[in-house]
This record gives C-alpha cells, sequence and structure tokens, in this order.
C-alpha cells in the first residue's frame, strides 16, 4: 500500500511539473487574430493583404501586420506571458528603403535591421535577435524614413514572431524537488 501511494504522489508530481513549465517557444503568426491572442498586441496594423490589397511579397494566401502609427512614429508591442532570451522575427523587406526598424526589448534595444534593398524586391526575412537581459516585452519601431502610402500600407511588415522562454522560476524548482524525490525513493529502494 505505501509503494502505491508513492507511486501516486511521484505521478502526481510530474504532471504537476508538466503543467507548470511553460512552452519552450512560443510562436505568434501575426494576422492571425487565433494566434495573436497568446499574447498581448498594440501599434499593429490592420491584417495585410485583406485590408490594402497588392502583393506583400508574394505572402498570399497567408497574412501579416504592418508596424503603424498615424502621426507619430511607428512602433508595435508584443507582450508574451513568459520572459524570453531570444527572438527570431519574420519580417518584409520591401522596395524602398524605408524597411529598418529597432528591436528593443523591456527598453533594452537588441539590435536593427537595415531595409536596404538594392534589388528593389519585395522579400522576406527571418532575422534572429537575443538580448543580455530577458524580458517580456518587444518593441519594432520603424526608424526608416516615413514613404509616401505608409497612410495606407504602413511601414514594417511582421509575418511571425518565435521567442524562446525561459521556464518560470516555479518551474525549476518543483523540477528540482521532483527530480530529488525520485533519487530518495530510489535509495529508500521504495520506488
Amino acid at each position: 500500500m505505501k509503494r502505491i501511494l508513492l507511486s501516486l504522489l511521484l505521478v502526481g508530481l510530474v504532471a504537476s511539473l508538466s503543467s507548470a513549465a511553460p512552452t519552450l517557444n512560443i510562436t505568434v503568426d501575426v494576422g492571425n487574430p487565433a494566434s495573436e491572442a497568446q499574447v498581448t498586441t498594440g501599434g499593429w496594423g490592420p491584417i495585410e493583404p485583406i485590408t490594402s490589397g497588392g502583393s506583400w511579397g508574394g505572402i498570399a494566401p497567408g497574412v501579416c501586420r504592418v508596424v503603424w502609427e498615424a502621426g507619430g512614429t511607428p512602433s508595435a508591442t508584443v507582450v508574451f506571458p513568459y520572459r524570453f532570451d531570444h527572438l527570431v522575427i519574420t519580417h518584409l523587406d520591401g522596395m524602398a528603403d524605408d524597411d529598418s526598424f529597432t528591436v528593443t526589448v523591456d527598453g533594452s534595444v537588441w539590435g536593427t535591421f537595415n531595409g536596404n534593398n538594392p534589388v528593389q524586391t519585395e522579400t522576406w526575412l527571418t532575422t534572429c535577435y537575443a538580448g543580455v537581459v530577458p524580458g517580456t516585452a518587444l518593441t519594432i519601431t520603424a526608424t526608416g524614413a516615413a514613404w509616401a502610402s505608409q497612410g495606407i500600407y504602413g511601414q514594417v511588415a511582421v509575418d511571425s514572431i518565435s521567442a524562446h522562454m525561459i521556464p518560470a522560476p516555479g518551474a525549476i524548482i518543483l523540477g528540482s524537488l521532483g527530480i530529488g524525490l525520485v533519487g530518495w525513493l530510489r535509495r529508500r529502494r521504495t520506488l
């Protein structure tokens, strides 16, 4: 009976550990409201190309959103539920030199992208960013000069953002306790 109770305790502990630990990666399909619901967003333009038409680098049938701000510096945010230590952003490098942006996480600049497209084509790129200090709030700020159609199409188009999550301290503690309990039970030869 004692062995059955200890086994049930161990199974319960392992189950609680798996539910306490966050997913290691969260990918936000920008422009897909169901995917965007897993994070908090702000400053993004409408879903494209549904709203304004155009080829958007051949994204069809996919969708994206743009960093959008009428009358100010265009910036958009994504706040993740857990801290992350690096990001992968899929973004459009369009035909003009206006797709430059800065990536800031919790106020710390993690990097920039210089949208100087010499070929004058619309190309989707995947760019990685990492910071010394992990954070939860990503801000993408357009740094290129506003172009003539910014009011219609926005400034910087983003298709997806993937963040590598750092497990919450509670999950690490629970994991350590579970490993310690298994070791203790094995030493006592109860398991």
